[in-house]
């Protein structure tokens, strides 16, 4: 294939062509190495051994140090050229830097991850870089880590391209509220409108008013199924109160994750969701609800009754954490019996109140649940109790030991006597090599009939038996193939070699 040029505007006086794709990236290489101004400088250093080293550079790292330097030339060549899934732009990057990339951009870039950190906007800057994010129409994935913006009217009014193929925005928000993420944010979630999965981060920079915005701005998504909200560093529930509205109605798709660790729910708030979730979420498959504070009242150490037995009408739910709640014993042990034939594979109940009866029921749930493969359930770090009643321990152990499918048994106490450590040791890494053991047999059976010749399972567990790896699976499964093909050859050539015949 012929190498294409074009020729950009005029740039600090002259013209700079680029070669788009062409066969030996040595070509263009060489012909940008010949109006490169050699000064010594580290800058020019970093571009000399871009363009003479073999090794791969950190092509994001070139891109910020161009933008810095106001490099319009060597940025045109290295957006042009090389073929960037994912870039990084970290400031600081001034109003000029942002300039010198869009100058410098191509019509269409192939980047499908950004990530953006450490940068401030105003109307000019947020301008230039909504032009940037049009010309990624295969964009996927936008993180966004201490970013400021300087709201106001012109910012107000600029407005983002469409980002039809936006799936993924993650936002790590830790400046002040003056300078918050929230608008540009707000922006990019009304540019895309099918983004599946959402994390926002907030230490303080996101406004009460701004979460409003972006909560109504999340029921507008028709895709969104994954949504992760951590607001901390706040005492009071009002910002989380935003999303309540969302989070308790229907969603345009049903959430299967929803991770909500560290935001201050509370009591009240936590009573609507257990009664919103399990009637408006049928598809949640993960619940997290790490150190929200679900059993305190408005009063902050006000403890109140929570009741946690909705979840168990939630068939769909495999993993759940309720850790760092300070949820009372009762709560607890009436969670654990209500689970056992739930779907469950994982439960963080650590961090909450314990005593000998959570343990009775911990050794009931395993006698009779056959899904869980992680239970955690260590008590509060001060805690003065913690398990010692000899019974209960032997209880728990033969539970384990019954229990074929639990892999990890995270809990607290006094004494454990050797002997007994070693049964609970032994039960669990008899259980992790029995899960092994499945997905190795799965992944044979499935490699085995990737082709026309089926294997049956009976023979599938044979060939494990005798110790076939997942290597020797491969090789079985393209000798299959070729065998198969080989078939094929001979009965076409005997079928022609028979029409020739009666011919």
């Amino acid at each position: 294939m012929q190498s294409v040029s074009f020729t950009l505007q005029q740039i600090f006086g002259r013209q700079v062509t680029v070669v788009k794709r062409p066969t030996d990236p040595g070509v263009w290489k060489a012909k940008l190495a010949q109006q490169l101004a050699h000064d010594g400088s580290p800058f020019a250093q970093l571009i000399s051994d871009y363009l003479t080293e073999d090794k791969k550079p950190d092509l994001s790292f070139l891109v910020c140090e161009c933008m810095r330097h106001g490099n319009v030339d060597v940025l045109a060549y290295v957006l042009a050229n090389e073929d960037i899934k994912s870039l990084r732009i970290q400031g600081p990057v001034d109003e000029e830097g942002w300039e010198t990339l869009a100058k410098a951009m191509p019509d269409s870039l192939r980047v499908e991850v950004l990530q953006l950190s450490k940068l401030d906007f105003n109307a000019s800057t947020g301008e230039l870089l909504f032009k940037f994010l049009s010309h990624m129409p295969a964009l996927k994935d936008v993180s966004l880590t201490n970013i400021k913006v300087e709201d106001g009217f012109f910012f107000g009014r600029l407005v983002c391209a469409d980002l039809p193929s936006l799936e993924d925005l993650s936002v790590c928000a830790k400046s002040d509220q003056k300078l918050g993420v929230g608008p540009l944010v707000l922006k990019i979630l009304l540019a895309a409108r099918q983004v599946r999965r959402v994390s926002i981060e907030d230490a303080g920079a996101i406004s009460t008013a701004q979460h409003a915005k972006l909560a109504e701005a999340l029921s507008q998504q028709t895709r969104l199924d994954s949504l992760r909200l951590k607001i901390s560093y706040r005492n009071e529930p009002e910002e989380f109160e935003c999303y309540m509205p969302f989070l308790c109605g229907k969603t345009p798709t049903p959430l299967v994750e929803l991770d909500l660790r560290g935001c201050r729910i509370q009591a009240s708030n936590f009573k609507l969701l257990m009664e919103a979730l399990p009637k408006n979420q049928p598809a949640l498959k993960s619940l997290l609800l790490s150190e929200c504070r679900v059993a305190f009242g408005e009063k902050r150490k006000e403890q109140v009754s929570v009741n946690t037995l909705s979840l168990t009408r939630m068939e769909s739910l495999q993993y759940l954490d309720l850790s760092i709640n300070d949820l009372p014993a009762g709560t607890t042990e009436a969670l654990l019996m209500a689970l056992k034939k739930n779907h469950l594979v994982f439960l963080n109940l650590s961090g909450n109140q314990v005593g000998n009866e959570t343990f009775s029921a911990m050794a009931c749930f395993l006698r009779d649940n056959e899904k869980l493969r992680h239970l955690l359930l260590k008590p509060p770090a001060f805690t003065s109790y913690v398990g010692q009643d000899a019974q209960v321990l032997e209880e728990l152990i033969e539970a384990v030991e019954r229990n074929l499918v639990v892999q990890q048994l995270d809990i607290r106490w006094t004494q454990v006597p050797k002997d007994s450590h070693d049964r609970l040791s032994k039960s669990l890494e008899r259980n992790r090599q029995l899960a092994i053991a499945a997905a190795v047999r799965g992944g044979v059976y499935a490699i085995g009939n990737s082709h026309h010749v089926k294997v049956p399972y009976d023979v599938a567990d044979a060939v494990f038996r005798q110790g076939l790896t997942m290597s020797d699976a491969f090789s079985a499964s393209s000798v299959n193939k070729e065998a198969w093909a080989l078939r094929e050859k001979i009965l076409r050539e005997e079928s022609d070699r028979i029409l020739r015949e009666r011919l």
